[in-house]
C-alpha cells in the first residue's frame, strides 16, 4: 500500500469483480458504482455486457457514456461473472455521481500501480468528483481510496 496526498493506492491480484463480490464496499458508505470500462471498452454504455446488465435493473442511470448503478443491484446482478472479464474499471460513491472521470485518470491496465505514481491528474479528478474509491484490473487490480481501512481490507485479500 502506498499514501499520496490523502489516499491510499496500489495494486494486488485479483480484479473489479473480486471488490464487488467480497461485499467490502458496503462497510464503507459507498451506494454508487460508476462502471468506467468494461473489457477495455470506455463507452460503456452502448457495449453489449452493458445492455445485459442493463436487462437486471431499472435502476441504470447513464452518464457520458459510462453506467452509474447502485452498489446493492449490482452486487444482486446473477451474471456479474459474464459482465466483468478483465480490463474493467469502477469508481465508487456515497452519492449518485454527476460527472464521468476523465479518460486520463483510468485506472486499468497496463497502469501497474505497485510501481506506477498515481498521477496528479488522477488525484485531482478522484477528489474533484467526491469518489470514495476506484478500481481497474487487467494486469492485477489498482486501487485508489480515501480510507486506510479499504485499503487495508484490499491488501488483506493479495
Amino acid at each position: 500500500m502506498r499514501f499520496v496526498d490523502s489516499i491510499y493506492y496500489g495494486r494486488v491480484d485479483g480484479t473489479v469483480l473480486d471488490v464487488i463480490a467480497s461485499g467490502s464496499l458496503d462497510l464503507f458508505g459507498i451506494s454508487h458504482v460508476q462502471i468506467t470500462s468494461l473489457d477495455s471498452v470506455s463507452n460503456v454504455a452502448q457495449s453489449v455486457p452493458a445492455k445485459r446488465l442493463s436487462a437486471t435493473s431499472s435502476n441504470i442511470i447513464p452518464l457520458s457514456g459510462s453506467l452509474v448503478i447502485p452498489l446493492r443491484d449490482l452486487q444482486n446482478c446473477k451474471i456479474l461473472d459474464d459482465i466483468f472479464v478483465g480490463f474493467d474499471e469502477i469508481w465508487c460513491y456515497s452519492v449518485v455521481p454527476t460527472e464521468r472521470p476523465n479518460e486520463s485518470a483510468n485506472l486499468v491496465g497496463p497502469l501497474d500501480l505497485a510501481f506506477d505514481e498515481l498521477s496528479g491528474q488522477r488525484i485531482d479528478c478522484f477528489k474533484r468528483l467526491g469518489c470514495i474509491s476506484a478500481f481497474g484490473d487487467g494486469f492485477g487490480l489498482n486501487y485508489i481510496t480515501l480510507n486506510d481501512d479499504l485499503a487495508k481490507i484490499i491488501e488483506s485479500q493479495r
